[in-house]
């Protein structure tokens, strides 16, 4: 059977994240009832990655088995009736066959997440951006940012999840960039914990504002706790990025 992959977009706003949920509007649920006519029978997609509600996407992968008995696939035809089916907050990017042995979740060899802080009040980008007002102990929070880098174990940064296995990830990029009016946070790993970004965003903005050390934000690397973990940023200002293959 034939197996096809979606890179897609989307706004995470009006979404319960992106795993399919009964009575709840999800993109997984959206984006297959859309293949599903397409194509003309059920699809089950499987994604690059699960995310939160309110969590945004600029890059997320999908794949699906097909069959094409009585189908011809046209690229750009499915494309065109794809978006016109799926809501505009969600777009299908592109469509294409892959190898039958290709999944888009256990292939993928790195993720990155970016995070939008702001420092002005804005009722544009209020779906996009966590307000934290001023930080008076930036030069700590940028400090406590690269202490990140490397294998390390981010239990303190996460959610309880008995189902896994370690909770070490391999970060390779962990770094601001100042913009207009705010932050943007650029993180990049292997892998990825359940609210991991959300909660290390909560715990340096805490390290910004003096209410955690940074001696003490160190420590929840050296000594892994979960227990310790701290505020969980608001998921509204969460992209994922980039997946890398």
């Amino acid at each position: 059977m034939p197996r096809f992959v979606v890179e897609l977009a989307f706004d995470g706003t009006r979404y319960s994240g992106w795993q399919k949920q009964p009575d709840t509007l999800t993109v997984q649920g959206e984006v297959e009832s859309g293949l599903a006519i397409v194509f003309k029978q059920p699809v089950s997609i499987m994604g690059s990655g699960r995310t939160d509600a309110g969590v945004h996407a600029e890059q997320q992968f999908a794949h699906f088995d097909v069959a094409l008995d009585d189908v011809r696939f046209d690229k750009e035809r499915f494309l065109h009736s794809l978006r016109s089916l799926i809501p505009g907050d969600v777009l299908i990017k592109d469509i294409r066959e892959v190898d039958e042995a290709f999944h888009a979740r256990f292939d993928a060899i790195s993720r990155q997440y970016r995070y939008q802080i702001a420092f002005e009040r804005s009722v544009f980008d209020r779906n996009y951006t966590w307000y934290v007002g001023d930080l008076s102990f930036l030069n700590n929070m940028l400090l406590a940012a690269n202490l990140l880098v490397g294998n390390h174990n981010f239990e303190s940064f996460s959610k309880n999840n008995p189902d896994l296995g370690n909770s070490l990830c391999t970060v390779s990029t962990a770094e601001f960039r100042e913009v207009a009016g705010g932050l943007h946070f650029r993180i990049k790993s292997n892998r990825f914990l359940h609210h991991m970004v959300r909660s290390i965003i909560g715990n340096l903005v805490d390290v910004g504002r003096g209410k955690l050390a940074l001696d003490d934000f160190a420590l929840m690397l050296e000594h892994p706790d979960r227990s310790h973990g701290g505020f969980t940023a608001p998921a509204k200002g969460l992209f994922l990025e980039k997946i890398e293959y």
